[in-house]
């Protein structure tokens, strides 16, 4: 029983660091492309509030010669003008950079406007860590608990990456809101712009593989616990069918549990899939056979639901340097997808065409459709629309897209259903080079 307690403790321990990844990854996306310190204290704050758990936010700023204080309420009116307070903020940025670290101020030590701030606002603790810039301190991120006293070691560790993100923007915003200095150019204040919004993409799909990661670790724990589990059951039930007499509905049930236990395993196979890491291995790949086995497989499961796939790929186009096992895989998922899409019948389409610089190979159904509601987010694992499978399959498609450098974009069909294009780069054999 113990085992299984601390079992479901690092279950929902991972799915708490996953989520902070995700969000982590977006304060990053934001640090690196919002277009002012107000942009910046909304997008972010409302972002970490959500994250953590807050109801108020606060980005107070120390420069030369001034303040500057941006707040984000996101609990009830009530108590948003005692937490505007900027006597409450000045107090609490001062104590924050001249200690230098995290720190919490619950209601029973809260003294002068801090506390008479947070009792208008219905606030039980308030968190301040500080903005650092190299080795400056520039200001602090102030956090507003109307439900608990303190965040959890974890939590804070979250916050104090997201402030790093948040020091460097609004430095940047600083630096660009100077007037220029004699020789400096427009363009430079350009490219510096442009630097800080690729460096925010960057640090956004860092925090994204480290998410993902985190994934993997939870989803080969989860998969080697069920294969035991479900390895019992089928041992248990090969001899159940051995020694009881088959007789009446017994036989079907027992065929009935089978085959769920065969689904589950195809689940946990799916899962300790996800969990091991994706290497390409290319080599020189001719298209049309590979659309063509594609077909062939995806058929196999098509015709009995009436449904027609065809395949339609351009004459003389060029091989790919592609590791042929992970790209059939990819498609094939695609295509399945498709036909599962058609529960009533249809057509699906192949084709592959020449799109300089790329070779795109397009997969058209005649289905019903992606939800709106996870239209963004249909290549993230675990999120899908269907009733049976765990939502790996897209995930796979697009990890093996961006093993060989490719693209994907999904667009909806003229007359409904979905199209969903890989394009792949254009190549010479790299041996070659």
């Amino acid at each position: 029983m113990r085992r299984v307690v601390g079992f479901s403790d690092l279950v929902h321990e991972e799915a708490r660091r996953a989520e902070g990844l995700t969000a982590l990854s977006r304060v990053a996306l934001i640090a690196g492309t919002a277009r002012d310190l107000n942009a910046l204290a909304a997008e972010a704050g409302r972002e970490v509030g959500e994250a953590l758990g807050a109801t108020g936010f606060a980005l107070a700023l120390h420069q030369p010669g001034q303040e500057v204080c941006q707040t984000l309420w996101l609990g009830p009116d009530v108590g948003q003008r005692a937490f505007d307070d900027p006597a409450l903020h000045r107090a609490l940025a001062a104590e924050a950079m001249s200690l230098g670290r995290a720190l919490t101020v619950d209601k029973p030590r809260a003294v002068g406007a801090v506390r008479t701030a947070m009792d208008g606002a219905g606030l039980r603790a308030l968190v301040a860590v500080p903005l650092r810039v190299r080795e400056r301190c520039i200001g602090s991120v102030h956090l507003g608990l109307a439900h608990r006293e303190a965040l959890t070691p974890a939590q804070l560790g979250l916050l104090g990456d997201m402030a790093a993100h948040l020091a460097s923007a609004a430095e940047a915003q600083r630096l660009l809101g100077q007037d220029p200095q004699p020789g400096a150019t427009a363009a430079h204040y350009a490219d510096l712009r442009a630097l800080t919004a690729q460096l925010g993409h960057a640090q956004a799909r860092l925090a994204e593989q480290e998410r993902l990661a985190s994934l993997g670790e939870l989803s080969s724990v989860v998969a080697h616990e069920l294969r035991n589990s479900l390895g019992a059951l089928e041992n248990v039930l090969a001899l159940l069918r051995h020694d009881l007499p088959q007789r009446g509905d017994l036989p079907a049930l027992m065929g009935v549990a089978e085959e769920e236990l065969g689904r589950m395993n195809a689940v946990v196979g799916d899962l300790l899939g996800f969990a091991q890491p994706l290497h390409a291995r290319p080599s020189p790949t001719a298209i049309l056979p590979l659309v063509e086995a594609v077909a062939r497989s995806a058929r196999a499961g098509a015709l009995s639901q009436g449904i027609f796939i065809e395949t339609l790929v351009d004459a003389a186009l060029p091989e790919l340097w592609i590791d042929a096992r992970l790209m059939r895989q990819a498609l094939l998922n695609l295509a399945s997808n498709g036909v599962e899409a058609m529960p009533q019948g249809g057509k699906l389409v192949i084709a592959a065409r020449r799109q300089d610089p790329w070779l795109r190979i397009e997969v058209s159904d005649e289905g019903c459709g992606i939800p709106e509601d996870i239209a963004q987010r249909i290549f993230e694992p675990f999120v899908t629309s269907k009733l049976t499978g765990v939502g790996l399959g897209l995930s796979l498609v697009a990890r093996v897209v961006a093993q060989h450098r490719g693209r994907i974009e999904v667009s909806a069909g003229d007359g409904g259903g979905t199209t969903i294009a890989v394009s792949l780069p254009l190549q010479d054999d790299p041996r070659a080079k």
